[in-house]
Order: C-alpha cells, then sequence, then structure tokens
C-alpha cells in the first residue's frame, strides 16, 4: 500500500479496509474468520509464513488456530507458554513486536516456525478485544519493500477487528444474547447531491464518532456501507436493546454536525433491531431480521426504532 503526493491513501486500498470490515462483520463463524484473516495478510505484505495464534482461556497457553504455507497440520498441536517466544512475549504485554533481519533477538529461537526453517525476522501483532488481548498474529520473514508505514498500519487494524470479530463469534457460540442495530440515514442522497460528496463523506464520518459516542464501552459500531451503520450491543435484552436504540436514535438526530466550511448539518435514521438467538443463530440471520425491519420503518414514515 502506498500514499500519493498529498499523503492520502488511494481508493483501492480504501475499498480494501472496506472490504475487509464487511466480510469480518458478516460472519459469525469463527473459520470464515480466520480464513478472512489470513488472505488479508498475504494480500498486504510479502512473507514466507503468517500464523494466528488464540489464548486458550483454560490452560492460559497459546494455540495455533490457523496457519499459511502447509503449516498447520505441523503446528496444530504445538502451545505457547505467556511470555515464551515472540508470540508469548507479545500476549504477555499486549504489544506489537518488530524483530527485524539480523537483529538475534533471543526470542526467536523458541518459535515453532524455525524448528523446521529459517526465520530471520518477524512481526507479531496482538490481537486486543474488549476482553484483553485474546491472540497473536504473526508475520515470519516478511519481504522489506512490503513493510511500509501504511501495510503496518492496515495490520494494525485488521488485527483491532479480527478481536472485535473473533469475540463476537465466541459470544454467539456460547449463547449469550446479542442485539444488533441496522441503521440506515433518511435521505442521504440529498446532502450529497445538494453539498457534494466530499461533504457526504466528511458527514457520514462524524455520524459514526457520533455512533460510536453514543454507544455503551461494550458495544461495537461500525459502518456497514455506504449511509448504513451497525451497531452489536451484546448481553442486552431485546427490551433493553429497544430503549437504548431510541435513545440513541434521538440524541443522534438532536446532534448538531458541524461541517469544516462552518455549514451545520442534522441528520435522520431508520431503525431496525433483532437480538439473538430469538432472531436466529448467526449473524446472517440477525443482520438479515434488523435490514427487513429497518426497511418497513422507511415504508412507515422514516426516524423510528422497530424491534421484534
Amino acid at each position: 500500500m502506498k500514499k500519493d503526493l498529498e499523503g492520502r491513501m488511494p481508493l483501492a486500498d480504501l475499498l480494501v479496509f472496506h472490504q475487509l470490515s464487511r466480510s469480518l462483520a458478516s460472519s459469525a463463524d469463527r473459520d470464515s474468520i480466520l480464513r478472512t484473516i489470513l488472505e488479508h495478510m498475504e494480500q498486504t505484505v510479502g512473507a514466507e509464513l503468517w500464523t494466528l495464534l488464540l489464548l486458550d482461556d483454560a490452560t492460559q497457553q497459546l494455540y495455533y488456530a490457523i496457519a499459511a504455507g502447509g503449516k498447520q497440520d505441523a503446528l496444530r498441536s504445538l502451545r505457547v507458554k505467556l511470555g515464551e517466544g515472540v508470540a508469548g512475549w507479545v500476549a504477555e504485554h499486549g504489544e506489537t513486536l518488530i524483530v527485524p533481519e539480523a537483529a538475534h533477538d533471543p526470542r526467536l529461537e523458541s518459535v515453532a516456525p524455525a524448528r523446521s526453517s529459517v526465520v530471520s525476522s518477524v512481526i507479531a501483532l496482538p490481537l486486543r478485544g474488549r476482553k484483553g488481548t485474546r491472540g497473536v498474529i504473526e508475520i515470519y520473514n516478511p519481504r522489506a519493500d512490503h513493510l511500509t508505514d501504511t501495510s503496518i498500519a492496515f495490520l494494525h487494524i485488521l488485527a483491532d477487528h479480527a478481536a472485535i470479530a473473533i469475540e463476537n463469534a465466541d459470544d454467539m457460540e456460547r449463547g449469550q444474547q446479542v442485539s444488533l442495530a441496522f441503521i440506515d440515514l433518511d435521505r442521504f442522497k440529498l446532502v450529497n447531491d445538494a453539498h457534494g460528496h466530499l461533504m457526504g463523506s466528511e458527514l457520514l464520518a462524524k455520524v459514526g464518532q457520533r455512533l460510536q459516542e453514543l454507544s455503551r464501552p461494550q458495544d461495537v459500531c461500525f459502518r456497514y456501507g455506504g449511509d448504513e451503520f451497525v451497531v452489536l450491543m451484546p448481553g442486552i435484552t431485546a427490551h433493553e436493546a429497544l430503549l437504548l436504540a431510541q435513545n440513541q436514535l434521538r440524541r443522534l438526530m438532536n446532534t448538531p454536525f458541524r461541517m469544516k466550511n462552518g455549514l451545520q448539518l442534522s441528520v435522520s435514521a431508520s431503525v431496525g433491531l433483532s437480538t439473538a438467538p430469538a432472531d436466529g443463530r448467526d449473524l446472517h440471520a440477525i443482520i438479515g431480521s434488523a435490514d427487513a425491519r429497518m426497511y418497513r420503518v422507511k415504508n412507515d414514515g422514516r426516524g423510528k426504532v422497530l424491534g421484534s
């Protein structure tokens, strides 16, 4: 990934970010999430091997959940203690570790892939979720020409999204109640038509930031696509989610958004609400239920929340 002369990210790279968010957000299956993470790692940084380790809560050890390059079977039974090697150090400290080539770092000697191949450099990033560090992404012998500031930043975004997606999948698997608000801004095309797409993009960013401010600390808020947003609310009943979403929508619609050019805008939105497991046991089902209810709101006057 490269930036242009003005320091902006090209459209192609922005589309990768968007695709990543949607891919991780649309799946509640851990295996699918892990495959998505691996695919994006391979596309972003050229390297000899990528692995992803997850923390076993019972043993407090890391295990290799997925690996590229045909190494998964060889690594499947191995365990890494907290503080041991590169992955153990990253999991224990919750910090990214970059060991450049020929650094002679003793932590490289104990990494599992070094037993079957030469490991000269590694990048390891923590998967930090709401409940702490849940795992580690390791990239072995990355190509130096792929290690730009933008690619490293993308890897951090990938790790953050992956941690959230994995935690959400775990919550769904345990049957914990999770509510989802599907938010579609009303008549947003009029903003683009009247003020241009740049101002439309600025307003979308401000709306996303405001939704995050109006959400609980444990909630996950992200832009789903276009002028659509999703808020995941774990550990909440359908009635509690309805009250929360109604309050969030009211405060959002009462928010004046001051743009860079001094213009002040406001937004309205239609919201569909669903709750697992009552409305489904996977993310596709609860997104579908919330999306259908959002469209019912659109057809019934807009600017409201509809739950089950």
